[in-house]
């Protein structure tokens, strides 16, 4: 196992998709430093890596079908160069780990529909578009994530389980009059989050778990049958300058499990 774990296919020259196809299960495909153009679908057993969001970025999609699970770490997807209404990464029943990823200028940055396996994404962010995470399905965990400036929602879910965990979600739904930060059909729990400067913070359809949240300078902060816990706390959370895409936390912020 460990040997089929070391075994690495360097992107380096001819189509990703070639090299994806014919990787053996338990291999990972690198793309190096720099731009590539492609759509590309997963294969089981493979992974795809990046050396990093601010050095490696493709330009174009990712598809997992039914049954393969997403392992994919360290790289930029951009929208700019695929055609209207295109989703960055589509997830189906795999689930997998999504793992220090940036998405910027899709539609819809990650859809989710159907993953019998739980899907967890960690040190992503998700800029601008319609819909950050869109979940119709399945299990999915969110944590350390930052989603900023989507036009409908920066979460909506429709379906399925889904917990949010140390996220930040800010200035969305403002193209969608029912829009919001986390919009939900179905109960869904959000903890030890930031949720501001949204249309609307938490819109819930079915009723949310809310738990140690920050929510806060929202056009309205709690919608449909979303409520605030007797641990939520709605003051500036003091981002270091959110106009500059730098959402740390200044020193004097309100003290919480949030961050």
């Amino acid at each position: 196992m460990l040997a089929a774990l070391a075994t690495m296919v360097l992107a380096q020259a001819g189509p990703i998709q070639t090299q994806i196809d014919a990787a053996e299960a338990g291999s990972t495909v690198t793309l190096t430093a720099g731009s590539h153009q492609e759509d590309l679908v997963l294969k089981a057993g493979v992974s795809l890596a990046g050396a990093g969001t601010n050095a490696t970025t493709l330009f174009g999609t990712i598809t997992a079908p039914d049954g393969v699970a997403v392992t994919l770490s360290d790289i930029t997807l951009d929208g700019t160069l695929s055609p209207a209404g295109s989703t960055a990464l589509s997830a189906g029943s795999g689930g997998g780990a999504i793992d220090r990823v940036r998405v910027q200028g899709f539609a819809t940055a990650i859809s989710v529909t159907g993953n019998t396996a739980a899907l967890v994404l960690d040190r992503v962010r998700i800029d601008g578009g319609g819909l950050g995470l869109q979940v119709h399905s399945g299990l999915v965990h969110v944590t350390n994530a930052i989603l900023v400036h989507q036009d409908a929602a920066s979460v909506r879910v429709t379906g399925g389980d889904v917990t949010l965990d140390h996220v930040l979600a800010l200035g969305a739904g403002f193209g969608d009059p029912s829009g919001a930060g986390v919009w939900a059909d179905v109960p869904v729990t959000v903890r030890n989050s930031i949720v501001v400067s949204n249309n609307a913070g938490l819109r819930c359809g079915s009723g949310c778990t809310s738990l140690s949240n920050l929510v806060w300078g929202n056009g309205v902060d709690y919608a449909g049958l979303a409520s605030a816990d007797v641990s939520d706390v709605a003051l500036d959370p003091l981002l270091t300058s959110a106009a500059e895409g730098i959402f740390t936390l200044q020193a004097a912020c309100p003290p919480g499990e949030w961050g």
